[in-house]
């Protein structure tokens, strides 16, 4: 990975000027009857990050002040691990509104676990010596990701809190930040490893101490940018648009990591299979009921799973068919992608990765509900075209 020096010190710049222009960046809320800096505050910022992906982040935090307005000691781990599993669902359900309840139920609950351990989490925190320290703990619990982890981590080093006077010492890079990076000419590849993530986070911060710019407030500029303009295709208004290559060509790519599927992808697929059926006018299902032997079990099917940022972001069912004119093929039963992911390329690219996985097979078969409307025109952009062969379908009696 090579980096342009000058490029990225132009970033640094550019982002600075606008947001000094544009005001203070806006800080992750919380409830007003908690103050700044409290053992109260820093529990809420533990659970608040946990869940901060996966919906808009605006109406995330306005639906958990909230909550924490009528269900204060759900905030608190020492009530909280007493508490029946299904109220704490409840709660979340009908007031945050997790996509994934029970994976939400089981991270709070686990959170929980982990700070009930500690008679008062400020004083922990003010223990730490090193950022290293801190990064450690952080990284230590289950349930933070890339994102949601190192926003944390830099809630609690502006707060000042620790012992210790460093600032940032890592910029927590994340998917949006090495596109950002790409796209606007800093780095000649999206493809890093952790020693390249951890170079780039050091070039950063070296040339914002040279602009007299922190890891923080860098780390800032760079969420902005990724969320409210990347992540929104606002490209037009983005204030690296005259450098930034997605913004000229007017199209987005996004680099996206495939991986296996694992048991806690469960509820995953299983809403989204609620989902394509709703839009395919079918309601009729044993899918819920079969999953566990016919996908971890006896694996007669396949699902190749698509994360950015450590979040799940789509996933493809498939299995194996045989026609005797083309041979072996994929028949593709389901396709999903999250809706604050769409329109992005995503699909294409796991098409790709399921053909670079099965090279074996000649051809891909999908059936769409008529009244899929979506899908049909998305497989159609895909190469993707319609047969005329009348389909007839007959279950075998047991």
């Amino acid at each position: 990975m090579n980096i342009n020096y000058e490029k990225c010190k132009k970033i640094i710049s550019l982002l600075d000027s606008y947001f000094q222009d544009e005001g203070s960046i806006a800080e992750v809320e919380y409830p007003s009857s908690v103050v700044y800096g409290s053992n109260d505050y820093f529990l809420y910022m533990f659970y608040s990050c946990l869940l901060d992906y996966g919906m808009r982040s605006k109406i995330y935090h306005r639906n958990l002040i909230d909550t924490y307005m009528q269900y204060p000691y759900i905030f608190n781990p020492d009530y909280v691990i007493h508490m029946p599993e299904e109220e704490i669902k409840s709660i979340l359900i009908h007031h945050v509104h997790p996509r994934y309840p029970n994976i939400a139920v089981k991270k709070w609950m686990i959170l929980s676990q982990v700070l009930v351990k500690y008679d008062c989490l400020l004083d922990y925190l003010k223990s730490l010596e090193s950022f290293s320290s801190l990064e450690q703990f952080i990284k230590s619990i289950s349930g933070y990701g890339q994102k949601t982890g190192g926003l944390l981590i830099r809630i609690i080093c502006d707060s000042k809190v620790c012992n210790f006077k460093e600032d940032l010492a890592v910029i927590p890079i994340d998917r949006h930040d090495i596109e950002i990076s790409y796209f606007t000419g800093i780095i000649d590849s999206k493809k890093l490893n952790q020693k390249d993530i951890r170079r780039l986070s050091d070039i950063y911060i070296m040339l914002g101490k040279e602009l007299t710019v922190d890891a923080s407030t860098i780390d800032k500029y760079l969420w902005e940018v990724g969320n409210n303009f990347c992540n929104k295709r606002k490209c037009s208004e983005c204030p690296l648009k005259e450098i930034c290559s997605v913004s000229k060509k007017g199209e987005i790519i996004m680099n996206i990591l495939f991986r296996e599927v694992q048991i806690d992808d469960k509820e995953f697929i299983l809403e989204a299979h609620k989902e394509i059926n709703r839009v395919s006018g079918l309601s009729e299902s044993h899918f819920s009921e079969n999953i566990d032997k016919d996908l971890f079990q006896d694996r007669i099917c396949k699902v190749i799973v698509a994360e950015l940022d450590g979040e799940r972001a789509g996933f493809l069912l498939y299995s194996y068919l045989y026609f005797a004119d083309s041979g072996r093929g994929i028949y593709l039963s389901q396709a999903y992608v999250k809706d604050e992911y769409r329109k992005q390329g995503i699909l294409r690219q796991m098409l790709e990765e399921l053909e670079a996985r099965e090279k074996e097979c000649s051809f891909i078969m999908d059936f769409v509900g008529r009244e899929n409307k979506v899908m049909m025109r998305a497989l159609g952009k895909l190469g993707f075209t319609s047969s005329d062969m009348i389909t007839y379908y007959r279950k075998i009696r047991k």
